[in-house]
């Protein structure tokens, strides 16, 4: 499974067996029933109490290859009771079930490395169930990215080059526009997305990183009609620190506010960092 091989799922009462091999596969046959085929395993759900699922990759699109990985959007997800059948018509399994296959998740093969940003690490809780029994959940279930990985070859002349793009949503401080904004107590930002552009020619890879995300402060627009939400800012004292995490975790970078007139909100982020920051500030 970890290698992109097509995998077999077979169930046996409450237990699975999972086999990517054609012989060891023919000696389970008899004692288990076929369930479904994937291409991973993404995690188990704790449901409820008494119900479990394991998410299982059924539909992948290829989207390429970078730095001998092999890249999977994924495009169709089953969930499989680990209990008695469950009820398929239970709104939050068809709205995860519609999530997960939305386009929007994808996971790599092929990597030896075992370094993953948790800031990135998208089914991370789904992990936890097979860890607090000390199993290495790495060699079971991906590690799955939400955002977008766009991957093209560029020939030039006898040359070629091969160009991609990834955008990667944080797993922190996730919601809608105008119900979660700003930074939180632990320094994590409101619609944080990380943007990789690589290029890579032979033997060699170059990679520019860009970051955006909400204003690193306490801050809010209570209301509904959109345009006359009045911005609230907490005091300097109680945002500082959570500003100072922001900053400290995630790297040093020069910050560009989006404004394109003297606005009262420009006028209030000047005014609330005052001259000293006017050279890492561009308004």
């Amino acid at each position: 499974i970890q290698n992109g091989i097509f995998a077999h799922v077979f169930h046996q009462s409450f237990s699975f067996f999972f086999s990517a091999n054609d012989e060891s596969t023919a000696e389970y046959k008899k004692a288990y029933t076929k369930v479904t085929d994937g291409y991973g395993l993404i995690g188990i759900w704790h449901f409820s109490k008494d119900e479990n699922f394991l998410l299982v990759v059924t539909g992948v699109l290829s989207v390429g290859q970078i730095s001998n990985c092999d890249i999977y959007r994924v495009t169709a997800v089953q969930f499989v009771s680990l209990r008695a059948p469950f009820d398929t018509a239970d709104s939050r399994v068809i709205d995860l079930q519609r999530l997960m296959s939305s386009g929007m998740f994808y996971f790599a093969t092929g990597s030896s490395s075992d370094e993953t940003d948790f800031l990135f690490f998208r089914n991370r809780n789904l992990h936890f169930p097979l860890e607090r029994y000390g199993i290495d959940s790495n060699k079971w279930f991906v590690r799955m990215m939400c955002g977008s990985v766009q991957v093209r070859t560029v020939y030039v002349g006898n040359k070629t080059v091969k160009l991609a793009i990834l955008s990667r949503l944080s797993c922190r401080r996730v919601g809608t526009r105008f119900n979660v904004r700003g930074v939180d107590d632990d320094g994590h930002v409101a619609n944080f997305v990380e943007t990789e552009q690589l290029l890579s020619y032979e033997n060699c890879e170059a990679s520019f990183i860009q970051v955006r995300g909400s204003v690193p402060l306490f801050w809010e627009q209570p209301g509904l009609n959109v345009g006359s939400h009045k911005i609230k800012l907490r005091a300097v004292e109680a945002t500082a620190p959570a500003f100072n995490r922001f900053v400290t975790d995630a790297f040093i970078c020069v910050f560009v506010v989006l404004v394109y007139r003297r606005t009262r909100f420009a006028v209030m982020l000047w005014e609330f960092f005052g001259e000293e920051c006017a050279l890492n500030w561009l308004i």
